[in-house]
């Protein structure tokens, strides 16, 4: 896990002359951004240093090592902006941050493996987890009754009525998410 890097926002625009930018946070009360000292420009790119970042009515202004000007500033519009996972506070034995789902086997009621978790799907009304199966995607809601036990250490999480969830085939020749 410690490799692995966790969005906290996009760059929405640039911010004045002088290379800011306003970083959309993806959850608006996190003050996480403002405590790093780096960050990663996109998922692909380098760890550059924090020049300075302070918060701002619904977004942080940000300036990175290597952005020095408007223009530089507009080449960020969209990027993402992101932070290794270790320095995220340990959540209460109560609570888990939806990023650490990623990747965990799901399993059945009795614990015959079903798939694995390829993402973490946040829409208005629900999060879910979109499950690779060897038929399809299955999306599962973050809620009883569905979801019933999250062992994030040992690696899998498991369900309740997953034949009951729409089922997406699998499209011989393309990728999920492609047109078409």
């Amino acid at each position: 896990m410690s490799d692995r890097l966790i969005a906290l926002g996009v760059v929405a625009r640039p911010h004045g002359l002088r290379g800011e930018v306003r970083v959309h946070l993806f959850h608006a009360d996190s003050t996480l951004l403002l405590e790093q000292r780096e960050v990663h420009v996109g998922p692909e790119g380098p760890s550059r240093r924090v020049i300075s970042a302070r918060k701002a009515a619904k977004f942080v202004i940000l300036q990175v090592e290597g952005c020095s000007g408007r223009d530089a500033a507009e080449a960020l519009r969209g990027v993402e902006i992101l932070v290794p996972r270790e320095v995220f506070p340990e959540p209460d034995s109560d609570e888990l941050y939806l990023a650490d789902l990623e990747t965990l086997e799901i399993r059945s009621e009795t614990g015959e493996r079903l798939g694995q978790v390829e993402a973490v799907m946040t829409y208005p009304s629900v999060d879910c987890l979109r499950v690779r199966t060897e038929q399809g995607y299955r999306e599962v809601p973050v809620l009883e009754p569905w979801l019933l036990e999250v062992n994030v250490e040992e690696g899998y999480a498991r369900v309740a009525d997953f034949d009951s969830l729409p089922l997406e085939p699998l499209r011989v020749g393309k990728d999920p998410g492609e047109g078409g």
